[in-house]
């Protein structure tokens, strides 16, 4: 069936202004529908709705696939499914995969059956199979070095890797290559920059002989079933294919997209993505890919218009135009929006112009185009007592904190049901508490906090526990401080408190410091991330690291492939606001070519390096 403007109904798409962008070249390709459009244009939203046109067509649900990118996006997916589909959870976790998921299923309908995680492997959950294989080849290995799949910042430091780890990292970058052969491999040992590695081992050797030890043991990485998948054939998982992000397609997840298109029994297929976004050059991602198959999508004829952001002003996109270096896939939101430096001279400076944003705007998005610049404005942050929280350190300071064995609540088999408390809801509580013994507040303590908090009190397990069970039979929305002080024998202070909760001492003198400086900054409201953890997510502003101390990173940006690599990955940093964008510097000590041109032009002077 081929789809017609008349199945794109709802409200929602006409608002993205695709009725438009879509019918301006007449009829699509018969299985294939594209939409192509910058950050905010909806391109989520539209494939969403075009899932849900399909199940109001009669097409089951069960044969539909959802493809996502990674696990997180997977997750947005279904939250916002359920919201159509509340009965359909169970349902809902087998359509929206991730492309790796969607691959496997694939392959589990041939001869080939995976199940589950079995034999499934990776260096951060299955360590030891690469420990035993490098053991095996007298290999050095580290199993706490990893390359992590939400960054490149790795690759700058590849030629420091062991090189048992080293020789994983180029086989992991071939395998995402499809058609490489060992003559290729050179251009991996290279990509990835373990230059070290041909003069200690034969690369070649020493990948075909980590290969054969996973087919000898019945292991496959991520990327092994999805060229076993293409090897063998496998029939596409579902009649009706939905692929998110197809940017950032690696060449062996473009070829299993092509053979799913080929598949007779692949009726639809829809994809949505941006080629400004494709910032997975690092794991073979190619803005070609998209424009090829955006392109088959209309016969050749790509449509004029572009979809109007829903989240970007003019300023924003304007900003973004330049440092891409070319007119971007998307209309701006409106008029307006601030897009400048930040006028911080120091970290002092730098500090108080976080607090002052969250201020105006109520939450900040902090991101950095490396993993050493994000934890170098974390601690910044964290010594001034700012409380902030990242997707890609979970490590952070500012998160869950342990409860303590004796008090995990457990189930009726004696299982713990909660091991960890917030500590952001730690922090309202103490503040709360502190306004109360000012004469500021009420004294109200959200219940969930006044949980977390009782958790980690160093007074007798029998009283704190009756305290809890007291919450919880007379299920409270509030409790009261009153009520918490008299668990006391005298009233202490919010910051006495904090000094003797039952948790690591860095985690009580953050907890300290975010109490002292004051204010109403939760963790939650700053978010410090790269810029490849920060991809899909948004805020009303968002300050954005510019600079490098890599030199021989910008070496490689001699490269115009290179370099427009670097100015999308920018791109994606810049266009994460809604209503302000700053640019600044932190532990920057060489100019990056990439912005150079923009920071010339927002002003005079050289940008201000923390």
């Amino acid at each position: 069936m081929t789809p017609t403007p008349s199945m794109c109904t709802r409200d929602s798409i006409r608002t993205c202004g695709y009725e438009r962008y879509t019918s301006e070249v007449g009829l699509p390709h018969p299985k294939l529908q594209s939409w192509v459009g910058g950050p905010g244009t909806g391109k989520t939203h539209h494939l969403i709705t075009a899932l849900q046109n399909e199940v109001d067509s009669g097409v089951p649900m069960e044969d539909i696939r959802y493809a996502t990118f990674t696990r997180a996006q997977r997750d947005d997916v279904i939250a916002r499914l359920r919201r159509a589909y509340p009965r359909k959870t169970t349902v809902l976790r087998r359509v929206v995969k991730t492309l790796h998921g969607a691959a496997l299923e694939s392959l589990n309908m041939t001869q080939y059956s995976i199940q589950g995680n079995q034999g499934i492997i990776d260096e951060v959950k299955n360590g030891r199979y690469y420990k035993e294989f490098c053991d095996k080849m007298r290999l050095p290995y580290t199993p706490a070095v990893t390359v992590r799949e939400d960054s490149d910042d790795e690759s700058l430091t590849h030629r420091d890797l062991p090189i048992g780890n080293a020789v994983f990292a180029v086989s992991s970058y071939i395998r995402q290559h499809h058609g490489w052969t060992p003559a290729d491999w050179g251009k991996a040992v290279n990509a990835v920059g373990v230059y070290e590695l041909r003069r200690l081992v034969d690369p070649a050797a020493a990948i075909r002989a980590w290969w054969d030890w996973k087919a000898q043991n019945n292991l496959y990485e991520h990327d092994d079933y999805l060229h076993l998948a293409i090897d063998v054939a496998a029939p596409a998982p579902a009649p009706v294919i939905i692929i998110d992000e197809f940017q950032d397609l690696s060449p062996v997840q473009y070829r299993l997209f092509q053979m799913w298109l080929d598949d007779p029994l692949v009726k639809r297929i829809y994809i949505a993505g941006d080629p400004n976004q494709a910032i997975y050059d690092f794991r073979g991602a190619d803005p070609r890919f998209l424009e090829e198959a955006h392109r088959l999508a209309y016969g050749g004829h790509l449509p004029a218009a572009r979809p109007q952001s829903h989240r970007c002003p003019a300023n924003i996109v304007a900003l973004a135009d330049r440092v891409l270096g070319q007119r971007s896939h998307m209309e701006p939101a409106g008029e307006g929006g601030v897009a400048e430096r930040l006028p911080a001279r120091n970290d002092r400076e730098f500090v108080q112009a976080v607090a002052d944003l969250h201020g105006q705007y109520g939450r900040v998005m902090i991101v950095c185009r490396f993993v050493h610049y994000m934890r170098s404005v974390s601690k910044v942050l964290q010594d001034s007592g700012i409380p902030h929280t990242s997707l890609t350190d979970r490590l952070h300071s500012w998160g869950d904190v342990k409860i303590p064995e004796t008090r995990t609540p457990k189930d009726k088999n004696g299982k713990p049901v909660r091991a960890t408390v917030s500590m952001g809801n730690v922090l309202r509580a103490l503040r709360i508490i502190e306004g109360f013994t000012a004469g500021k507040d009420l004294g109200f303590i959200p219940a969930d906090a006044a949980r977390d908090l009782l958790y980690l009190i160093p007074l007798p397990d029998k009283t704190i526990m009756g305290a809890l069970t007291a919450i919880r039979e007379k299920k409270m929305v509030n409790y009261t401080t009153d009520d918490l002080y008299g668990l006391f024998a005298r009233r202490p202070s919010a910051v006495e408190i904090a000094e003797h909760l039952d948790m690591p001492k860095a985690r009580r003198d953050t907890l300290i410091r975010a109490l002292i400086r004051g204010g109403n900054i939760l963790p939650d409201d700053v978010t410090v991330d790269t810029v490849h953890a920060a991809k899909g997510l948004e805020a009303p502003v968002v300050l954005v690291h510019v600079g490098h101390s890599q030199k021989r990173r910008l070496e490689c940006m001699r490269d115009p492939e290179k370099l427009a690599a670097e100015r999308r990955t920018y791109y994606v940093a810049l266009t994460r606001s809604s209503e302000a964008t700053y640019l600044f510097g932190i532990g920057a000590h060489v100019r990056n070519p990439a912005v150079d041109a923009v920071l010339n032009g927002l002003a005079s002077d050289p940008p201000q390096l923390l």
